[in-house]
Formats: structure tokens, sequence, C-alpha cells
């Protein structure tokens, strides 16, 4: 039982009576579903059981309104985590013994946030509950995740001894964001990764500056690709081609939440893709392993990394052919001119300055088929990379 005073001011509606100290205009009421009285003064009623309050006021004080938070991103060793925000909220009348429960998401779609840039198969986060708890203010409990993105809804309730009083959902837009990625944190971390050989991880730092600059939140101001708000990961704007964050994550088996918005995440995966890239290359190679250099594997790498894992950046030239400008036997690659203004260009097999005739006119094993258009060359994207090692 909880005990309550009230005083009588006259039948507002049957059995509503205003709670003493409270001006009757605020417009804050108590309704009477069971009491016993004794009277002692003319109008006094006391040991009031089970009321229930009617809440007038209730705002979400923070967050304010577009408000943005942004992520810590850690250093080599630890991090990133993600920001605190704090929800509060302002109930009047603000009785003893009020519980409040905060629900981040829409209740329409059960989503905590959304992510404008989600690729198909993106798990959206559910809504973040909570509980009741006795406080009016409660710090966002993410859990060990790392993501961001678009805040819509928050939704408070209020109860007294388990009884609900008020339940209300504010449209109240806020962002979850990255922040800056440093070229020494990065490297640093990069280097922490002792389970890669060295030259796969310099091939890890090369292909971060060729991508992306290095940077996982393009920073307000910059041109930000296919993202949709500033400090989201970068997306980039190619149709059919869109990668995710610093190394540029594009196949559906290598994107998650986590290694979209977790910039570490993002690095691991990439460095297993790296490592395949690197391994299929040097299997390529080991068909006629003589004078095979490790720039040769790298180049492989890095033209395997943009192309797919089974492009080639060398060839395997058996017959000499000088009449065609090519050079005596061993390994070889597709040159490449015309380059277009959106980076693609055309295949040039014997390095003359002309796009090759359609098909496979050099008569290579295993070449190439169809037209020659203009494409994106992974030969050209690991000329371009190499030259980033640090």
């Amino acid at each position: 039982m909880r005990l309550w005073t009230a005083t009588y001011v006259g039948h507002l509606q049957p059995e509503v009576f205003w709670i003493e100290g409270l001006q009757p205009q605020a417009g804050i009421v108590i309704r009477l579903t069971e009491c016993r009285t004794e009277p002692r003064a003319p109008g006094r009623y006391e040991h009031i059981d089970q009321v229930t309050v009617n809440v007038v006021k209730m705002e979400l004080e923070t967050p304010e309104q577009d408000q943005e938070f942004h992520m810590n991103m850690g250093t080599a060793t630890e991090g990133p985590t993600m920001p605190e925000i704090e929800l509060r909220a302002l109930v009047e009348p603000a009785l003893e013994g009020i519980q409040y429960r905060f629900q981040v998401g829409n209740p329409e779609t059960g989503q905590a946030l959304v992510y404008e840039d989600a690729p198909a198969g993106y798990e959206h986060p559910t809504t973040i509950d909570s509980e009741w708890i006795a406080e009016s203010r409660w710090a966002i409990d993410f859990g060990e995740d790392i993501y961001g993105g678009h805040v819509t809804h928050v939704t408070v309730s209020v109860r007294i001894e388990g009884q609900d009083v008020c339940c209300k959902t504010f449209e109240r837009d806020f962002w979850i964001l990255g922040d800056a990625l440093t070229t020494a944190v990065r490297n640093a971390y990069i280097d922490t990764l002792n389970n890669y050989a060295a030259n796969i991880r310099t091939m890890a730092k090369a292909i971060a500056v060729q991508e992306t600059a290095g940077t996982h939140f393009w920073p307000t101001g910059y041109h930000i690709g296919g993202a949709r708000h500033n400090r989201y990961p970068i997306v980039s704007q190619r149709q059919g081609d869109e990668g995710y964050g610093v190394m540029q994550l594009t196949a559906a088996n290598l994107l998650t939440r986590d290694t979209i918005w977790n910039w570490k995440s993002n690095i691991d995966k990439a460095m297993v893709f790296l490592q395949t890239c690197y391994n299929n290359g040097v299997t390529h190679l080991n068909a006629h392993p003589a004078n095979v250099t490790d720039v040769m594997r790298r180049l492989e790498g890095y033209d395997r990394y943009n192309a797919g894992e089974d492009d080639r950046y060398h060839w395997w030239n058996d017959t000499p052919r000088p009449a065609d400008n090519l050079p005596n036997v061993g390994w070889i690659k597709f040159g490449y001119t015309g380059v277009q203004p959106d980076g693609r260009a055309y295949r040039d097999y014997n390095n003359d300055g002309v796009a090759d005739a359609a098909g496979n006119p050099f008569s290579i094993p295993g070449g190439p088929v169809g037209p020659n258009v203009p494409q994106y060359r992974g030969a050209r994207y690991a000329d371009q990379t190499i030259q980033l090692e640090p």
C-alpha cells in the first residue's frame, strides 16, 4: 500500500482529487480506485490506496534534435568504442518511486536505427531497451558491437509500483558516426597483425591509401562518395561495385555490420582476402618460378585484390615474337592504354600504345575473349598501388 494525502477541492469528476501541495491549475490529478477515509477535518481524506497518476508533462530532454555523436576510434591495441549517449526524461509530477524505461528504435520497424547506405542483407540492430530503471536518465547500452547510423525514435515509459502510468514515443533524429582515422593509428594496428608476413602487412598499408586515402569515415567538407552522411563509412560510387570502408570491401561474404562500421574489422577481413590473392598469385607464378621476385608476387596480389582473386597481372609468353614488339620467353603483362576520365582503360598487351584488337590476337594461353572494351584494369591498379608502399 502507498499512503497518499489528498485534499478534497470539489468534484472534478466522480472520485477525482488534486494532490495536496500541487496547484490545481497544473492539471495533475489522482484517480481513486479504492480508498478508506478517516475524516479529521471537513473535506480532508487520508489513507488512500491504489491511485493512478495522470502525468501531464513528459519530455525527452536529451539528446537534442539532429545531434551527432562520434565513436572513439581507438588505438592500435584498444577500441574502437561507441560514444556515450545519455537519454534523459523529464516527467511531471516527479513523484517518489517512479520507474523509467527507455527504448531506442522505431516501434513500427523494430530497428534501433537506420543505416541508409546499407548493402543487401545488412542486419540492422533491433530495439535497444533499458528495461525498468529507477533513474530518469540512461546511457544507451550498445553491448560489444560497433555500429552507427540514424536514430529516429525513442520511447519513454513510466510506472509506479508496477503500474503503468504513461508511455510516449518521441520522434528524435540523432546520428552515431565515425571519426578521423590517422595514418599512425592505422599502420600501427596493421603492424600488430603478426600472423601475416611483413610483405602482406606492407601491401595492406598501401591498399588503404590507394582505396580511401587511408580513412574509414570521410570528414565534413570532403567528397564522401556514395555515403549519405558525413562520417558515415566511405562507400564507392561505382555502380555495381560498391566498396565499404578503409579497405573498400565489396564481396557480400566480406560485408557485415561489423566490417562496415568497425575499421579494424574492415582491415581484418581485407587481410584474409589479400592473403588469398597473394597466394593465388604465387601459385600462378610458380608455374615458371625462375627469376620470379616478390615484387612480381605483390603485383599479382594487388591486381587480384582489385579485379578478383583469379585475375592475372603476369602472363607467360613461351614464343619469341619480336615482330609483335613482345619480349622473349618469360613472364609479361598486359599493358593498358586509352585511360578514360573515369579511370577505365583498354587492353594493350604489347604495350605499343594502341588498344588491342578484339579477342586474343596474340594467342595467349587462357587469354582474353570478346571485345576490348574499356574496363577497370587490375594491372593499372597494381602499378599505382605498389608505388604507395611505405
